[in-house]
């Protein structure tokens, strides 16, 4: 048994199983440098077949990858932010890194963090018109994918990109509207659809700031959870059907979000 489990056909076959069974459950990330007392580390919230989860990772981590990686979650610091165009990746099976060649086409969007789908990952490029730059951790490329639909020139701080029903979407808030307008990938057609538009005016009063929404997850029968990028405002499930805002949790330090799927793989090599 431990030979079969320990195999990588049956570590896919059960996170496929686990995708179909229930919807994602999500990580709130404590992201404070320091313990607090008053700091809630484990709370638990359900809604539907989803559950939240508060949590401190042992390390200090200030930035993540929005989406699970193959059932991992990815954290990782950034104390200064560098423009230099290359890229390394670290090999477990030597223990060393090494630089990818080539690099990056174009630099990347340092403001957003990335998002994972189907062995890549994603970002906005730093360019004037916005484009999508995926990176594939499998053969350790990059490849431009497209144009991103967003008019421009844009404010990248308006602009967000997330995984819902496991399709690459991304999302821009219109200041003057005080709306966001969320567009799903269509991979097949490289054509960009509108998913949903949000009417952010009945919940202006619930952020201290003028930060986009970050989609999170699709958790329970098409809602979507949301958290602002200010990181000390509340999480919010809206309902696209009813036009609806629901208040899940209001965090009283810096937190962050990550959905994912609870899977048996490992950073660990056999």
């Amino acid at each position: 048994w431990k030979f079969t489990i320990d195999s990588q056909r049956f570590k896919e076959r059960h996170l496929i199983r686990r995708k179909q069974l229930r919807g994602p459950d999500v990580l709130i990330l404590n992201l404070c440098y320091e313990d607090h007392e008053d700091l809630d580390y484990d709370r638990t919230f359900v809604f539907g077949s989803s559950i939240d989860w508060t949590f401190k990772f042992p390390i200090t981590c200030s930035m993540f990858c929005y989406s699970s990686c193959d059932g991992l979650i990815c954290v990782l610091c950034m104390f200064e932010l560098s423009f230099v165009p290359h890229c390394e990746v670290f090999d477990f099976s030597t223990n060393t890194w090494r630089y990818v060649i080539p690099a990056s086409p174009y630099p990347i969007n340092c403001y957003h963090k990335p998002v994972h789908l189907d062995g890549s990952l994603y970002w906005f490029t730093a360019c004037e018109e916005p484009m999508v730059l995926s990176f594939d951790l499998h053969t350790v490329t990059f490849q431009l994918i497209c144009k991103a639909p967003i008019a421009h020139p844009c404010d990248p701080h308006l602009l967000t990109m997330c995984i819902l029903d496991n399709r690459l979407c991304v999302s821009e808030r219109k200041r003057k509207e005080n709306t966001q307008v969320i567009w799903s990938f269509d991979s097949s057609g490289k054509t960009w659809k509108t998913m949903c538009s949000l009417d952010l005016n009945p919940i202006s009063s619930w952020w201290s700031t003028d930060f986009t929404l970050l989609p999170i997850a699709n958790v329970d029968k098409g809602r979507i959870l949301l958290q602002s990028g200010a990181c000390i405002d509340p999480l919010v499930i809206h309902d696209p059907h009813t036009q609806s805002y629901e208040l899940l949790f209001q965090p009283n330090r810096l937190t962050g979000s990550v959905y994912y799927f609870e899977s048996l793989f490992s950073t660990l090599c056999n």
